[in-house]
């Protein structure tokens, strides 16, 4: 990497983490807090075993919105 003082330089980055806790997350990236990220159960049966497998999110559907600016779904 070149210096304001035209010297060449070696740079090592360094990688660092940050913990959140899920509501951090949450605030973080704009999600909504009590769906799930993978399948489409509704808030109201989370922690409950369905007796049949829920459908999977298409994520897809939600990049073509965000690209579209309809976000209100």
């Amino acid at each position: 990497m070149s210096c304001g003082n035209e010297k060449v330089r070696k740079c090592i980055p360094i990688v660092s983490t940050w913990l959140a806790d899920h509501m951090e997350n949450v605030t973080i990236h704009r999600i909504k807090a009590n769906h799930c990220p993978i399948c489409m159960v509704t808030p109201s049966e989370l922690g409950r075993v369905p007796k049949t497998p829920y459908g999977m999110r298409d994520h897809g559907q939600y990049k073509r919105r965000f690209q579209t600016g309809d976000l209100d779904k």
